[in-house]
């Protein structure tokens, strides 16, 4: 099976790499959507705290094949009162 690197990013710094063996880039692809949602789910305020999130993908070659990205935004109506 087929190695792919995943990278967990949240604004400048990388947290860390993982590799897995999987099926395919479909398999790829669905393990990057879990992880980055997990990640989110046991840490929901680092979203928050540096605006981004996201996954890199990559294949044993080093080619970046898929990236998912989660974006914070605080509206404006948000900002003068404290929510």
């Amino acid at each position: 099976m087929p190695l792919y690197r995943f990278q967990i990013r949240s604004g400048d710094q990388q947290f860390f790499s993982v590799e897995f063996d999987l099926s395919g880039t479909v398999a790829a692809r669905t393990e990057a959507v879990k992880t980055l949602g997990q990640m989110l789910c046991d840490n929901p305020t680092s979203v928050w705290d540096d605006g981004d999130c996201q996954i890199e993908v990559s294949d044993e070659r080093g080619l970046t094949l898929y990236v998912v990205q989660v974006c914070a935004l605080k509206a404006a109506s948000t900002k003068f009162t404290g929510r």
